[in-house]
């Protein structure tokens, strides 16, 4: 997954786009990238819900909370440009199939890239 989070870089990662809850505390609203695959989505989620949030001690850590990032359904899809040399499982079929040839040519895709598998609780 390093490798894949390496590859991806800054330009592959979710936007936001702010809100408020009903209590009106900021939140964030994670925008869709239509480029990017399921199985690309699953593990930059699986990352996500690993984050430590905790100390040594088991208390916060330091420094400004992080932000409350909410994935909804329907969200809005992030207007920028997919990530081009990415492997081919990166992308999803539609987005690929949809693309003219010189927009294909463009995004260099790689060879496929095993992934591995998440383990479920």
């Amino acid at each position: 997954m390093l490798r894949m989070v390496d590859t991806l870089g800054m330009g592959g990662m979710s936007s936001d786009e702010s809100d408020f809850d009903k209590e009106k505390q900021a939140i964030y609203i994670v925008k869709k990238r239509p480029w990017r695959s399921e199985l690309v989505n699953s593990r930059l989620q699986f990352i996500d819900r690993c984050r430590n949030t905790t100390n040594a001690f088991g208390g916060i850590r330091r420094g400004n909370p992080p932000r409350r990032r909410m994935r909804v359904h329907g969200a809005a899809a992030s207007a920028r440009h997919p990530v081009v040399k990415c492997p081919k499982n990166y992308y999803t079929p539609e987005f690929v199939a949809n693309l003219d040839n010189r927009a294909y040519r463009e995004l260099y895709m790689q060879k496929e890239h095993d992934l591995g598998h998440i383990l479920r609780d």
